[in-house]
């Protein structure tokens, strides 16, 4: 089962990750556009579309993931999704302030942590009241393409 991790208009977006040009590999939304799923994300200041992307999973009824507020750091387990400039990019959400939820990227920046998503084709940033996705298990991950 793929991993909701918001909704906007009433469709779930889901928790993905794609590689960047640059190599990086950034996690981000999963959502349909025109019949077709795309992993959206935050770079740059700019929302990217990426078609090639994957898809978080959660196959084991025994996985608990968890949704926690991130207050000061990250708690241990939190999901791992990508890395840039030699730093984790753990699994994030945001809530836009028209009150939908989008999939995102935590990371520390000058010394505290903030949540990046992508948005109306910007990269948005979050510096409280984000959540990370916490896992007590291993999981694994199903490519597109």
């Amino acid at each position: 089962t793929a991993v909701a991790g918001g909704s906007e208009n009433g469709q779930t977006l889901y928790v993905g990750r794609a590689k960047h040009t640059d190599g990086t590999v950034h996690p981000g939304k999963v959502f349909s556009s025109d019949n077709n799923y795309i992993c959206n994300y935050g770079y740059g200041g700019q929302e990217i579309v990426a078609t090639n992307f994957e898809i978080l999973v959660q196959d084991n009824p025994n996985i608990r993931l968890k949704w926690v507020l991130v207050e000061g750091s990250v708690p241990a387990n939190t999901v791992v999704a990508g890395t840039e400039n030699g730093q984790n990019l753990y699994v994030g959400r945001a809530k836009h302030t028209d009150g939908t939820v989008h999939p995102g990227k935590v990371f520390q920046a000058n010394g505290r942590y903030i949540c990046n998503y992508g948005y109306g084709g910007q990269e948005l940033i979050a510096g409280t009241g984000f959540e990370v996705l916490v896992a007590k298990s291993p999981l694994g991950v199903r490519k597109n393409k």
